[in-house]
């Protein structure tokens, strides 16, 4: 009787993580080395801090899922565009955030808040977590190279130890400092990363006009993005603010939606898995003319935009998606629908 072949799945899988674990390895020896030569060069640009944050955290947002790891986030400062290189931007909280989910147990939670401190003209990031906490005498050695503190990288939990010193030095390099804080061993820690903001003439005139005044009622949304952890973030974040949301994952269930449950408003990802959002729009639009609509996608050319525009998109909003972006998006569909 033939014997059934064992199952290979497991240790190509095993292989895998083997192999990325130690492609990153070298990667993070290659930064440190060009940071300390001088070699590394920065791509600086106006950027939004908070929308690089919440672009990190989508990547680690399965990560968090997998251990049931509550992640809240209050991303409020009203000043948020700084000078700085958004890839190795984005490395950084990359980092702080693998961190934050690794050293956190099953079940805890990472709290992530960002604001302008009182008598500053920069912004702040901190990333709390309810992880394993860092010992009092491992505070100060932290961020240097191949520190193995309870936090920066046990046997326990693997790693060199250079993710958080290549992250303090690129913040160095942003004219920005990571300051960490705990209260001991088993009562979490705390990453609070400081970068002076640059905000443009236009930003600063916003922030001196009153903004303009909510919807008096949530307005009942349709999301349709196929991106679970992008999905789950913005749901969150558009029911904190009152909406009631509804969700998609591809063009076929949000016109199962729309033929069943009347919406104020569309937010549609442009790429999806079985069509195009400017499709999809005249599709939905078909079964119910008039369907307001925002478009979300990760190319902001200004062909692109006219393709938004072209489809009866009222607005094109370019991933990753700022919070105030976003509002004021949602703040301008009552008056075009009543136009």
């Amino acid at each position: 009787m033939p014997t059934t072949p064992p199952r290979c799945g497991p240790h190509f899988e095993t292989v895998r993580k083997n192999v990325e674990l130690e492609a990153r390895m070298i990667d993070d020896l290659l930064d440190l080395t060009r940071i300390t030569n001088g070699k590394l060069k920065l791509d600086v640009i106006l950027v939004d801090l908070q929308a690089i944050v919440q672009d990190a955290l989508e990547k680690v947002a399965a990560d968090a899922q997998e251990k049931n790891i509550h992640i809240q986030w209050e991303l409020g400062a009203a000043f948020s565009h700084v000078q700085g290189d958004p890839v190795r931007l984005q490395q950084v909280f990359w980092n702080v955030l693998k961190n934050a989910v690794k050293f956190t147990p099953y079940g805890g939670s990472i709290r992530i808040v960002s604001q302008n401190p009182t008598g500053t003209r920069e912004i702040q990031v901190a990333v709390h977590d309810s992880g394993v906490g860092i010992a009092a005498e491992d505070l100060d050695s932290l961020f240097d190279a191949f520190s193995q503190g309870a936090h920066a990288g046990s046997h326990v939990f693997g790693g060199l130890g250079l993710g958080l010193a290549i992250a303090q030095r690129m913040m160095q390099m942003h004219a920005g400092r990571i300051v960490a804080s705990s209260a001991g061993e088993g009562q979490g820690a705390c990453f609070a990363i400081h970068m002076p903001v640059t905000e443009t003439p236009a930003r600063q005139q916003e922030a001196a006009v009153p903004p303009a005044a909510a919807p008096s009622a949530g307005l009942c949304i349709l999301l349709i993005e196929d991106h679970l952890p992008s999905r789950q973030i913005l749901e969150r974040l558009l029911i904190r603010r009152g909406h009631a949301i509804t969700t998609a994952g591809s063009g076929q269930e949000a016109c199962e939606q729309v033929k069943t449950q009347d919406f104020d408003l569309v937010i549609c990802d442009v790429g999806l898995p079985d069509t195009d959002g400017h499709t999809l729009l005249t599709d939905l639009c078909q079964l119910r003319p008039g369907l307001p609509a925002i478009a979300m996608t990760g190319y902001g050319s200004e062909d692109d935009v006219e393709k938004s525009d072209r489809a009866g998109f009222l607005m094109h909003l370019t991933k990753p998606v700022s919070i105030s972006r976003l509002d004021e998006a949602l703040r301008s569909i009552p008056t075009r629908r009543l136009e």
